[in-house]
């Protein structure tokens, strides 16, 4: 799945906006407000924005590329806040035409404008459908995590649970409804406080094998982020952190470099390895031979060669979104 290569490109400078989100969960009115459900604004005035969002945040990158980005998507998220999110992902184009470097944090852009739109079961639908899978679809990522994260330490309802992915079924895009699956598993993250085996049990109150491996993915994927996060000391995921993990939750292992794919039951593994690379890379300083003798150790046939996958998507993704410091 095309969804699964965001993981792979961590860029080296950091972006930290929106860590204070940790205290979503006290913010229980949240569970009640929506973002307008009908654009206010046209999607043609991308440009004028973008301009003037560049005008008004260029002289921070004086001070750091994080004061510069951090400008750029308070504007963004302004826009989709008020509903206008067509027009926040149009003005995000227009803004890394415009500067090319910002193709490094063109995901975690995309996920500060979803972040800013809050939902409720009756309008997430309607909301999504103005995202698209750009920028590794940071928009579904964000509007999801945020309406999981606001729920946080409340009865999670089954309609609840289905509300923002069913009203995309029955359409031609299979991939929307993919990337809004596969955002409800970073979504679980963020209620459950990064417990994958809890967010994993809730993918699986889904309909079908195929809506609950969608979610799984997220759910590895938003583990891997987490890791990268706290294990790592990478900063630009920063803003995907609206929920801190719990006490007993280990993210990563260093000593045991299949973790958590190893100790997790055996239905969920193929998706966890999928995205495995992205733990084990930097954890053996990119040396893919070392890397390769840690996926052999995966187990079954098909695990290794998803590991592998993993890989290979690593090594054919970094030097495309690599940029000398």
């Amino acid at each position: 799945m095309l969804g699964f290569a965001a993981i792979g490109v961590f860029a080296s400078r950091s972006f930290a906006q929106h860590e204070g989100h940790a205290g979503m969960s006290d913010m229980s009115a949240d569970t009640l407000a929506t973002a307008p459900t009908t654009p206010t604004r046209s999607v043609s005035d991308s440009a004028a924005i973008a301009d003037s969002l560049l005008n008004a945040c260029k002289p921070h990158v004086s001070h750091s590329i994080d004061a510069y980005a951090t400008c750029l998507g308070d504007g963004i998220a302004a826009l989709s806040s008020a509903g206008n999110i067509a027009l926040a992902m149009g003005t995000l184009d227009r803004l890394v035409h415009s500067d090319p470097s910002l193709i490094l944090l063109g995901h975690t852009l995309a996920h500060a404008l979803g972040y800013a739109v809050r939902s409720t079961p009756s309008t997430a639908t309607r909301l999504l459908s103005e995202c698209d899978d750009r920028y590794q679809s940071g928009c579904y990522h964000g509007i999801l995590q945020r309406y999981f994260d606001a729920r946080m330490g409340l009865p999670l309802a089954q309609s609840v649970l289905l509300a923002p992915c069913d009203g995309l079924r029955g359409t031609r895009e299979q991939f929307r409804l993919y990337d809004c699956l596969h955002g409800v598993g970073h979504g679980l993250m963020m209620y459950h406080r990064y417990d994958a085996n809890a967010s994993l049990k809730d993918c699986d109150r889904l309909a079908s094998d195929w809506d609950q491996r969608s979610c799984y993915s997220g759910v590895f994927m938003e583990n891997n982020m987490g890791a990268h996060m706290r294990i790592f000391a990478d900063e630009k995921l920063g803003m995907h952190r609206h929920s801190m993990p719990g006490p007993s939750v280990v993210l990563f292992k260093p000593n045991d470099l299949n973790y958590p794919c190893n100790a997790t039951p055996a239905r969920y593994r193929h998706e966890c390895y999928e995205l495995q690379a992205d733990l084990i890379l930097p954890a053996v300083n990119h040396d893919y031979r070392v890397a390769g003798a840690v996926c052999d150790g995966a187990g079954t046939p098909d695990l290794v060669r998803e590991c592998y996958r993993g890989l290979g998507r690593n090594a054919s993704g970094g030097p495309r979104f690599s940029m000398p410091e």
